[in-house]
């Protein structure tokens, strides 16, 4: 976890957290709010497709970027 994302206050949970986040999102951090940094991952990815970084909220899902290195 990078440091703009503890800056913000967010703490890091483990991947099996599942309450509250979509099926297909890897939790990586969870804020105050409850919302979600994750990884979003695709049922059947195409070999070599990177996982884009996401914000999983309570009404929706935003991309951070595109890939964990953007």
């Amino acid at each position: 976890m990078d440091n703009y994302h503890m800056a913000k206050g967010e703490k890091p949970v483990p991947p099996y957290v599942r309450q509250g986040i979509i099926p297909l999102a890897i939790p990586l951090s969870k804020d105050q709010s409850g919302a979600f940094t994750a990884l979003l991952r695709w049922p059947t990815s195409p070999e070599g497709m990177e996982m884009p970084v996401v914000r999983v909220q309570k009404y929706g899902v935003s991309r951070l970027a595109k890939t964990v290195s953007h």
